[in-house]
């Protein structure tokens, strides 16, 4: 748990010799304990020596506004949606409606128990898309975020949530894994196991590194071959489902030395109604639909809501990674959407 000292000890704190924007502050608010849930914005503004527009300690305002203000400004300044990798929810949060969906939630409080971590910045969706021109501008009603994208696929089905207690128990998460798996041969057409496990497999490690950096292709097809040993061993019976349990092994170790299995902590697999693999939160619900949109590197999960939109979160969807969605579109004359953001 980080503690204020390292933000405002220049010498001696965790961030000596940087200097934080206020992004940097909205996105390590959630690690802090505070007692004033305003606090975890208004306590950071005598930090900085920018300006933030419109932000000025006010505890009159609702904590709805302050964080929609707060979560604005970053936007309208980087002239982007990178903020958004950072937006989470939590049980029954996007059905209660009290705060705008697209904010990031600076007043509560990390949690590994609950929360995922975020997905690294490793690719660019919007490739192909040009920077967002509503992001800067005033709508008139404030509660809403205007952006700008494409419409490309929906959520037709989806595993179970691989809860923290899953995930650090190798048996329980191998469980989770074969009944998603299940699922997934279940709703998609496609039933070429290879393509299905390197599909599984780059949606598990979201493609990241034990590094930290991007998966290369001999760590994903190592997590392949792992999946492809745990479906055979599931098979097999007897005497020969023992003496296969040391490949099994070796092939999660070599995997696990390669990849960086963290992102799937907290979120569910899920497929879409074209047969594409993703990762996402585990507030998604089927139906929700997957939007790339201008300045996110990730697509994003957004819900329908009469005729606007919750945001839900960013998500891995294997294949639309690198602009192959916006291209694919523009081939087929496809035009952008405007959505509103709720």
């Amino acid at each position: 748990m980080l503690e204020m000292f390292d933000l405002i000890d220049h010498e001696n704190g965790q961030f000596s010799g940087r200097k934080l924007s206020f992004q940097h502050l909205l996105i390590l608010a959630q690690n802090f304990q505070k007692t004033e849930p305003k606090d975890s914005i208004f306590a950071m503004l005598g930090m900085l020596s920018e300006e933030i527009c419109g932000l000025k300690p006010d505890y009159t305002k609702s904590l709805a506004s302050i964080m929609q203000d707060a979560t604005r400004h970053v936007l309208s300044q980087n002239n982007n949606l990178g903020l958004l990798r950072f937006v989470n929810h939590r049980q029954s949060d996007l059905e209660v409606g009290q705060m705008p969906s697209w904010v990031r939630r600076a007043d509560w409080q990390y949690s590994a128990e609950t929360d995922p971590r975020p997905l690294k910045d490793l690719f660019c969706a919007a490739d192909g898309l040009t920077v967002p021109s509503k992001l800067r501008q005033t709508p008139p009603d404030p509660s809403t975020l205007v952006v700008e994208g494409l419409l490309v696929d929906r959520v037709s089905a989806m595993t179970s949530l691989c809860a923290l207690s899953t995930f650090q128990d190798l048996r329980k998460f191998e469980a989770w894994l074969l009944d998603g798996l299940r699922i997934i041969k279940k709703a998609t057409a496609n039933d070429s196991s290879r393509s299905r496990f390197n599909a599984i497999a780059s949606a598990i490690t979201a493609e990241r590194a034990s590094s930290g950096a991007g998966a290369s292709q001999s760590g994903l097809e190592a997590a392949g071959r792992y999946i492809g040993c745990l479906v055979e061993y599931d098979r097999l019976l007897g005497p020969i489902r023992e003496t296969y349990t040391r490949q099994k092994q070796e092939a999660h170790e070599a995997m696990r030395q390669q990849c960086d299995l963290g992102d799937v902590r907290n979120r569910r697999l899920f497929v879409t109604a074209t047969d594409k693999l993703g990762l996402g939160p585990f507030v998604m619900q089927e139906g929700d639909v997957v939007a790339i949109l201008r300045g996110s590197s990730y697509p994003c999960l957004l819900r329908p809501l009469g005729q606007d939109y919750q945001f839900v979160a960013v998500a891995y969807v294997y294949g639309i990674m690198k602009g192959e969605a916006v291209l694919e579109y523009g081939a087929k004359g496809g035009k952008e959407a405007i959505f509103n953001l709720r």
